[in-house]
């Protein structure tokens, strides 16, 4: 079962230093990691530019991860976006569980989206590198900055209780 999950680094890191992250706190290859834009431009070469819907569906056998790294100006500077089957990466069960081992790794806070959802779009869990999970919000001051970027506003720091969730945390 296919799973996305996001998720977005403090630090400014590029494509190699992403690819050795993932691949160290998840336990992989870093062959067995692919960028979506070497995995489409590997269907293009081969398929023309034919529909490109399922990319786990593409991806070359070997490959465990599909990853999309967006690099921003300010605030949290590495967002990205992973694809993957957690039945095949272990760890990876959850958005949380790979924030948590990439802060761990990092031993930088790793933003996500507050589990089970919100309705306030501003609102993002902070996942700290010992483990603890709080609540902030996007800074208002930067809203409109083109391109987008993501900072939080220090002062909004709230206690998060994953136990407050209908069902726990995933």
């Amino acid at each position: 079962m296919t799973k996305s999950y996001g998720c977005y680094l403090r630090p400014d890191l590029d494509r190699l230093s992403v690819v050795n992250l993932l691949a160290t706190t998840l336990g992989l290859e870093p062959g067995q990691l692919m960028s979506l834009d070497q995995l489409r431009r590997d269907h293009d070469r081969h398929q023309g530019p034919a529909a490109f819907e399922h990319p786990l569906s593409r991806r070359p056998r070997r490959t465990l991860l599909i990853y999309q790294l967006e690099r921003r100006a300010i605030g949290f500077r590495t967002e990205l976006d992973l694809l993957l089957d957690p039945t095949e990466v272990p760890g990876a069960e959850s958005e949380l569980d790979i924030a948590r081992s990439l802060a761990r790794s990092l031993r930088e806070d790793v933003l996500v989206d507050v589990p089970g959802g919100t309705p306030n779009p501003y609102l993002w869990l902070l996942v700290r590198p010992d483990d603890q999970l709080v609540l902030v919000h996007e800074s208002q001051a930067h809203l409109d900055d083109e391109p987008p970027v993501l900072v939080i506003d220090e002062d909004s720091r709230e206690p998060f209780d994953p136990a407050s969730l209908i069902g726990g945390c995933e």
